[in-house]
């Protein structure tokens, strides 16, 4: 009873937030001529992150519930992953990420929406560790055999390997120093709710390298 009441009430709180966060969409957009470019994209960034951040809450609280409410369907992974993508479009250009994507029409069966908020952790977590000078995200899929795969690589250093195994652990940060900031709960919300969806998480070998970071979805047919 305890922790339905705790869900109702975030989900009563993300709600009344979310009222604020639109106005503040309509009035940058309506004063965007009386701003300077950087200043416009600025504001936007910050906007983006705070729906972020109020969707991450939500997430972690409907985990509290014994048996999360799940809504399959089949609909097509390119066109769910493109949405999430022009979404954090603000976040690529204010880390100056070049995204490259390849996403041939495949369709799965899964939850939709709740796969949009996983891929979105992957994609920001991507921009995030990007390389800081030229930074590169490349999203694709793929089928092999009976299985469709979803990658989202960057170019950054990657993790240590002493921390790629605890990686979607609750509140990892690891002790690469790029991370220290980090909340520890995107990657953990993301094995979570793969758990729930029958979908397999994988870090790809190239991420304790130092060469790149890479993660990878794969859904069965």
């Amino acid at each position: 009873m305890a922790l339905s009441s705790y869900r109702d009430y975030i989900e009563a709180w993300v709600h009344e937030i979310k009222t604020p966060l639109s106005l503040s969409t309509l009035v940058l957009n309506n004063r965007k001529e009386e701003m300077s470019p950087s200043v416009y994209d600025r504001m936007i960034h910050v906007q983006h992150q705070l729906n972020e951040n109020v969707e991450r809450i939500l997430y972690y609280a409907r985990l509290q519930t014994d048996h999360p409410d799940y809504r399959f369907e089949e609909f097509r992974l390119d066109a769910c992953v493109k949405e999430a993508v022009h979404e954090y479009a603000a976040l690529a250009g204010e880390n100056q990420i070049s995204v490259t994507l390849d996403l041939p029409p495949l369709t799965v069966v899964s939850d939709q929406k709740v796969l949009r908020f996983m891929f979105s952790q992957l994609l920001s977590n991507a921009y995030k560790y990007a390389d800081p000078e030229n930074g590169k995200v490349e999203i694709s899929s793929w089928r092999s055999g009976d299985k469709i795969y979803l990658a989202v690589r960057n170019n950054g250093s990657g993790v240590p390997p002493e921390d790629a195994p605890f990686l979607f652990d609750k509140g990892f940060t690891g002790s690469h120093p790029d991370r220290q900031k980090a909340s520890g709960m995107g990657l953990y919300l993301v094995r979570k709710y793969a758990d729930g969806l029958c979908i397999d998480v994988a870090l790809e070998p190239v991420c304790t390298t130092g060469d790149g970071f890479g993660i990878e979805f794969v859904f069965s047919l």
